[in-house]
């Protein structure tokens, strides 16, 4: 069984092609009022929205993060 060091020195040594689609995926915090008076859907206060790597995107950020060299190819979308 490989050793931890062993393991990580394989990931440093890395160099990965990342191929598809690249998105930004936003979340958006906040709670719900009561149902609106015009439209029977909930209304949504926002208190913050975050934006954060989605797809492959997110991919090549966590490989990357480990030490791998990463380069991506794709569409945005």
């Amino acid at each position: 069984m490989p050793k931890v060091k062993d393991i990580i020195d394989r990931i440093f040594r890395l160099k990965l092609l990342v191929v598809d689609n690249i998105m930004l995926d936003q979340c958006i915090v906040g709670g719900a009022t009561p149902i609106s008076v015009d439209e029977p859907v909930p209304v949504i206060v926002v208190h913050h929205d975050m934006c954060a790597l989605g797809a492959t995107a997110n991919v090549a950020l966590n490989a990357s993060s480990l030490g791998a060299k990463v380069e991506m190819v794709g569409k945005l979308g």
